[in-house]
C-alpha cells in the first residue's frame, strides 16, 4: 500500500532527523514475522511497527525488546517518546544488572564461612 509506505519513509526521516538510528525494513518478500524474528536476533531494542490503523490514528506501534511491552506512540511526538523510552530502557537494565551483582555478592570475614559460601 503505498500511503503506508510513504508515511513510514516520513517517519523514517522524522527519526533520522531527531538523531535516532533506525532502518527501514521495508523488505515485500517477508512477512512481518520473519522480520520481526530478523531484527530480535540482531539485538534491536525497540521495534516499530506501522499499519492501516496507525496511518489513521497517526499513531506506530512501539515494542520494547528488554521487557516486551508494547505500546502506541503518537507520531507528532514520537522523537521525544523514542528517546525517552531509550534512556528509561537504559536505566532498567542497568539497575536489573546491578541488582543481579548484589545478590550474588557475600561478604566474608573468616576462612570457615568461605568455604561454605563458596
Amino acid at each position: 500500500m503505498k500511503a503506508i509506505s510513504d508515511g513510514a519513509e516520513e517517519l523514517f526521516s522524522i527519526l533520522k532527523k531527531g538523531g535516532i538510528r533506525v532502518h527501514l525494513d521495508d523488505r515485500e518478500k517477508k512477512n512481518p514475522g520473519e522480520k520481526f524474528a530478523e531484527w530480535e536476533l540482531k539485538g534491536i531494542p525497540i521495534r516499530l511497527e506501522f499499519g492501516p490503523k496507525d496511518l489513521l490514528n497517526k499513531e506506530v506501534r512501539c515494542c520494547k525488546r528488554n521487557d516486551g511491552v508494547k505500546s502506541q506512540l503518537k507520531q507528532a511526538t514520537l522523537v521525544d517518546e523514542i528517546t525517552a523510552i531509550l534512556k528509561a530502557m537504559h536505566q532498567e537494565m542497568y539497575d536489573k544488572a546491578l541488582q543481579a551483582r548484589k545478590d550474588k555478592v557475600k561478604e566474608i570475614d573468616n576462612w570457615k564461612d568461605f568455604m561454605v559460601a563458596l
